[in-house]
């Protein structure tokens, strides 16, 4: 009886972790949460993975649905910050991305939503 509740346990709980996996990804491919950068003079200054914008009530949710996958966020935000280090080089794709639409006298560098 006991191997048979561990067998059940182990079961559960492989099923939430593809579930929980699973769930982060449907919410970050349809930009529920996002990769964001900030960069300066050419190179990455900060990166950030947070709820999406969207319209009066979506963004609150977008950013619930950010906190339960906060874990995931933090792995994936470690991801960046090994692929593109604080420091290094803009690639050509997002300086060709990046949004440059603030007011003239604004000093806070321009952010990018990385769509990926």
């Amino acid at each position: 009886m006991r191997q048979r509740t561990r067998l059940i346990l182990r079961v559960l709980t492989i099923a939430f972790g593809i579930l929980y996996v699973s769930g982060y990804l449907f919410f970050r491919f349809n930009h529920q949460i996002v990769h964001c950068i900030s960069a300066a003079s050419g190179e990455y200054t900060s990166h950030s993975v947070e709820g999406g914008d969207a319209p009066m009530i979506g963004a609150w949710i977008n950013g619930w649905i950010a906190l339960f996958y906060s874990p995931l966020r933090w792995v994936e935000l470690a991801w960046w910050h090994l692929w593109q280090p604080l420091g290094s080089k803009l690639s050509a794709d997002h300086k060709g991305r990046m949004i440059t639409d603030r007011a003239p006298q604004d000093e806070s560098p321009p952010r990018l939503l990385d769509r990926v």
